[in-house]
């Protein structure tokens, strides 16, 4: 009988368990079957990827080939003098080949320059003064590599960055001869002489009466000079910015609408209560939940991990506060997080196709890393590196003509910068996210034209036409407008929110900051001022508010607003600082801006015509704001809040510079004592860029915010402002009136000040003084938009003792 029969005829209960029951041997060859499967499927994968690094070297082999001689290389050479050689793209590719033993020249070079790192280093110093920094792609373990290799010998990656890099020089050669942009290319060469003609046979622009001043409206401006150029310097130069700041307003408007929907997952009641602090024991210290869903966003890939865990930063977290503020978190809050990722991620064909357009290379991107959060598995993504002060003071026009932001979202550029090297505290304000986004829309669509314009201006033909013709100026405020064309709104906009990121520094002087600023727009009537200008024109002239320079501008020009700006010294020293703070918040962010808009509705009613437009601007002044709005009383007021968050940074001020005294050699007390009156000094300085910089938050949330419920209030200020992705901040978007109650009359206020009321009348602040701290002052720089941030960040961090 076979061995299934005699299983059939033992019959009853263990008949199942007879066919069921697992065998040894069967489970040991099923295992090794799978074993073997799995090694052949690991071998295949093997093969197919060596057959493919084969493929990659033959190709780079030949092409390095190629380049040794006949018609590549003559490109090479031509493109490399059609500059008189200033950019060398055939040594730059040759110094590579040579290093990695596929050939290349290095005869006819001076002595000292056959080191690949010195003539890369050459070629991107010339692409970086030629305005060509943003088709530079070029990996650093490429430019810091020394001495000679050969590629057979080097790991797969870094061959990719060598032949990558070659395939980028190229390309710059290629494009040396062209102008090109997402609406197509342009001959450079033909562009070059059809401008230059154009501007000799141009004269020079007569004196219009005003001193020969530009129109303030620069981009107004420069519009009308390349027209009187010519046809060709029109479509050349500002065209290009045109369409671009066209396709930027689509950008920005669906932007903040994909920003808002991300939000709508809260409430507006919860929103309010999530920037709160919440004290978390497993972590020993308070954090908002704003806080805590930043500090996940940066979980998304390890490049951020690292930084919110790197131990030479202060403040940085272990695994275990990592865990507790993750385990704070809700499946909802995961899946913002989640949803965050995803929207960043979002930009990355555009960014790709941007890329390939300049440099030749498609972008590689940063790696998610997967994390569970509130029991939830998330697939991780990239998240902008910000840094806590790092950004105070930016060279928006260059970031914008290099393409950093862009680049910042691609392997090759995340975590890269020269902040990303100082090891400074991650930022951990939800606006971060904003701001990244605000400035990656103006870089997609501005970094090409501009980059062209600045190529094509700063070309020496057109620098020798406008010698020739003596007309200086135009080449000069042409110049002056494209620093500003997109750069202003970038500015202006990076102003939205900057009090939240100092809150955590410093509670009790920001708190002041804030009841002061809130008080002093009650007072000078500001949501009247608003509505009596027109919201629309009031937000869009606050870009032009923020302008360095801006103040000296207007005053040159307007007889009303140079009086306006004087103020008169009062009975006390610390009287005086008040007055003058009071007049200079109300002059520089209430009444700049108000001006600033009658002009521009000047311009518009009378056909750009500026004189008309200057007496317009006057007359609507004195007319329907001064007249009708003047300021209410409450000198007091100011003066009491102002002594009190004086005082209280004055001691912060001098116990710092106590303490470094301690930890120094033995001083007489005289001089001590003077370091500690200094300081106090600096303190009061510290405390008037604070309510500057509260002012300025009080006049974004009074022009841009509370009006979620206006269905035409996004487009108008994606087609108008730089402010639609800022201004779909929560805190804006759902914003409260700043002037409907004032935050200082509120007992808590009134006690806080009371208790650091200054022990003695005027802590050692004379007259003599006054000029010292005013100058001490962010506020008072030609462009106090950075400034006041910086200056508050660093006064800030001193008196923290780091």
């Amino acid at each position: 009988m076979k061995a299934g029969e005699r299983g059939q005829a033992g019959g009853g209960a263990g008949e199942g368990e007879a066919q069921t029951a697992p065998h040894p041997d069967q489970d040991e060859r099923i295992g090794k079957l799978i074993t073997a499967k799995r090694r052949q499927l690991l071998n295949h994968a093997i093969y197919a990827e060596s057959l493919k690094v084969a493929r990659e070297v033959e190709e780079f082999e030949a092409d390095a080939a190629r380049l040794a001689s006949g018609p590549a290389r003559e490109k090479l050479a031509e493109a490399s003098r059609r500059d008189n050689g200033h950019i060398d793209y055939l040594g730059a590719i040759d110094a590579l080949l040579e290093r990695y033993g596929l050939g290349g020249e290095t005869n006819g070079r001076q002595a000292g320059q056959n080191d690949p790192r010195m003539v890369l280093r050459n070629y991107i110093l010339a692409m970086k003064e030629a305005s060509r920094e943003n088709e530079l792609a070029i990996a650093d373990s490429v430019l810091i590599a020394s001495g000679r290799q050969s590629y057979k010998e080097i790991t797969l990656e870094r061959f990719r960055a060598v032949m990558a890099a070659v395939k980028n020089l190229k390309h710059a050669a290629e494009r040396a001869s062209r102008l090109t942009d997402a609406d197509g290319e342009a001959d450079y060469d033909e562009t070059v002489t059809a401008l230059a003609d154009a501007i000799v046979k141009t004269s020079p622009p007569a004196d219009d009466g005003f001193l020969n001043l530009p129109h303030l409206d620069h981009a107004l401006e420069a519009g009308a000079q390349l027209r009187q150029i010519g046809g060709i310097a029109y479509q050349a130069i500002k065209a290009p910015l045109d369409a671009a700041a066209k396709r930027l307003a689509q950008r920005r408007q669906k932007a903040a609408a994909d920003l808002r929907a991300l939000y709508d997952v809260y409430s507006p009641e919860e929103i309010g209560e999530m920037r709160k602090p919440r004290y978390l024991p497993a972590l020993g210290q308070s954090l908002s939940k704003w806080e805590a869903i930043a500090i996940a966003l940066n979980t998304g890939n390890d490049a951020n991990r690292r930084r919110l865990t790197d131990t030479r930063i202060p403040g940085a977290l272990d695994e275990a506060g990592l865990g507790a503020v993750l385990a704070s978190l809700d499946e909802r809050d995961a899946d913002f997080v989640q949803s965050v990722w995803d929207f960043l991620g979002r930009f990355q064909p555009d960014i790709a196709a941007r890329e390939k357009r300049l440099t030749g290379i498609a972008p590689q991107w940063v790696e998610p890393a997967p994390i569970t959060i509130a029991g939830k598995a998330l697939k991780g993504g990239y998240y902008p590196l910000a840094y806590d002060g790092a950004d105070a003071a930016p060279d928006r026009a260059q970031a914008l003509v290099s393409g950093r932001v862009t680049k910042s979202q691609t392997e090759a550029g995340h975590g890269r910068s020269r902040a990303d090297l100082m090891a400074g505290p991650l930022d951990l304000d939800i606006a971060v996210m904003h701001r990244h986004v605000n400035h990656l829309l103006y870089d997609l669509e501005f970094c090409e034209p501009l980059a062209n314009a600045r190529r094509l201006l700063d070309d020496p033909k057109l620098g020798a036409a406008f010698v020739r013709t003596k007309n200086f100026a135009t080449s000069h405020r042409l110049k002056v407008w494209l620093d500003e064309a997109g750069a202003g709104e970038l500015r202006a906009a990076d102003g939205i929110g900057r009090m939240a990121r100092l809150m955590k520094k410093n509670l009790t002087a920001t708190s002041l900051a804030n009841d002061l600023a809130t008080a002093l727009s009650h007072r000078y009537r500001l949501d009247d001022i608003i509505a009596a200008t027109g919201r629309g024109d009031f937000a869009t002239a606050l870009q032009d508010a923020f302008r360095p320079g801006i103040i000296d501008q207007v005053t040159i020009r307007s007889p009303l607003m140079l009086g306006r700006q004087a103020f008169s010294d009062a009975r006390t020293a610390w009287e005086t600082l008040a007055r003058w703070l009071e007049e200079t918040l109300r002059y520089c962010f209430i009444e700049i801006p108000a001006w600033l808009a009658h002009y521009h509705k000047g311009l518009k009613q009378f056909g750009g015509d500026e004189a008309n437009a200057l007496a317009h601007a006057d007359t609507s002044m004195q007319q329907a704001i001064f007249n009708p709005f003047p300021a209410h009383a409450g000198g007091g007021e100011t003066l009491r809040i102002f002594k009190a968050l004086g005082a209280h940074l004055a001691e912060k001020f001098k116990a710092s510079a106590g303490g470094i005294n301690q930890n120094a050699a033995a001083i007489d007390q005289s001089a001590e004592a003077t370091d500690q009156d200094a300081a106090a000094r600096q303190g009061i300085a510290l405390a008037m860029d604070l309510i500057a910089l509260a002012m300025t938050d009080r006049v974004f949330t009074a022009a841009l915010g509370g009006h979620d419920r206006d269905v035409t209030w996004p487009a108008y200020l994606a087609e108008h402002t730089g402010y639609s992705v800022m201004a779909a901040l929560p805190e804006i978007r759902h914003a409260q009136s700043p002037s409907a109650g004032t935050a200082s009359d509120t007992s808590d206020t009134r006690a806080l000040a009371k208790a650091i009321r200054p022990p003695r009348g005027d802590l050692g602040i004379g007259n003599e003084h006054i000029t010292e701290i005013l100058e001490a002052t962010g506020l008072s720089a030609e462009s106090p938009a950075d400034a006041m941030l910086s200056t508050a960040n660093a006064g800030l961090a001193k008196i923290a003792g780091q």
